[in-house]
């Protein structure tokens, strides 16, 4: 599955368990940075690419940036 319908999907999953609007946005919003990452570092664009050590690099990379994941 393309990583960008898997995100519009998620979103769905999200609206139908009644979250918010604001939480909806802002895990699309943390999802396509994650994506873009991804895209950009390992040329991956299918989820089924992912693996856990992409994973463990996007938070190594924002523990250099001192930003937290959320």
């Amino acid at each position: 599955m393309k990583m960008d319908d898997a995100i519009v999907e998620f979103g769905f999953d999200c609206k139908v368990r009644k979250l918010s609007a604001k939480t909806v946005a802002n895990y699309q919003k943390q999802l396509r940075y994650i994506e873009k990452y991804l895209k950009e570092e390992f040329q991956i664009t299918e989820v089924e690419e992912i693996k856990p050590y992409h994973i463990k690099q996007f938070l190594a990379m924002m523990d250099d940036k001192h930003r937290k994941p959320r």
